[in-house]
């Protein structure tokens, strides 16, 4: 069984590509069958069952943290019985201590957010309206308005969430510390009106002409002054 592991905080670019890898695989005759969190089967069972029934499937396990220690056992003694293959998909960077586990069964394909991006997002804050434009501009030139804003809504709503429920975000430490700092730069108030703000632009971006550059422009200078 061959299984490939896909994740990092770039994620259109890694759903893309699982979106491209599952499109393939159908072009090949394969069945694609999702693996859900709520199975009353295990993962050894729900796999082992694809030699049953003669046919090529490929399995897509989205949430990563139900596999135990017992399926990666299961894993390394008898995935190589197993005709099917496995693709693992997280949306986000996963940990680092679950990714080691998996890296010694899989292939790890990992998508990375440009370094551009980070000091654009870590330069939100109120005060910063200036230099936050400015990399905004520069980031524009290289990247796509919808990946910009996808990635400040995200980063918005870590914000949020750091400050009300932190318990909520399964981040490294080192990460939940710097979004803590830069969370408590906003009230709460403030944080829920930039997030209103986000959606009524993405609204507007899908039913009008509105272009969503120069709504992230006036965004910023109106909410970080």
């Amino acid at each position: 069984m061959k299984i490939t592991t896909i994740h990092g905080d770039n994620t259109p670019e890694s759903f893309n590509y699982l979106q491209q890898l599952v499109d393939s695989f159908k072009n090949k005759g394969f069945e694609i069958s999702r693996i859900s969190e709520g199975t009353s089967f295990s993962l050894p069972e729900t796999l082992s069952s694809s030699n049953l029934f003669g046919k090529n499937y490929v399995y897509i396990l989205q949430n990563p943290k139900t596999l135990s220690s017992k399926d990666m056992e299961w894993i390394k003694k008898k995935g190589s019985g197993i005709s099917a293959e496995l693709i693992i998909y997280q949306s986000s960077q996963m940990p680092s201590a679950l990714l080691k586990t998996i890296s010694q069964i899989s292939e790890v394909r990992e998508f990375k957010l440009p370094k551009t991006i980070f000091a654009f997002l870590d330069s939100f804050a109120p005060g910063n309206a200036s230099k936050c434009l400015v990399l905004l501009h520069t980031l524009l030139k290289r990247q796509a308005p919808e990946f910009v804003f996808a990635a400040l809504a995200r980063h918005v709503r870590d914000l949020y969430w750091v400050k009300v429920a932190p318990r909520d975000l399964d981040y490294p430490e080192w990460r939940l510390t710097k979004l803590r700092m830069q969370s408590d730069k906003f009230s709460e108030d403030k944080l829920t009106k930039i997030i209103n703000s986000l959606a009524r632009i993405d609204l507007a971006s899908k039913t009008s002409k509105q272009g969503l550059a120069p709504s992230l422009d006036l965004l910023i200078a109106s909410r970080l002054q």
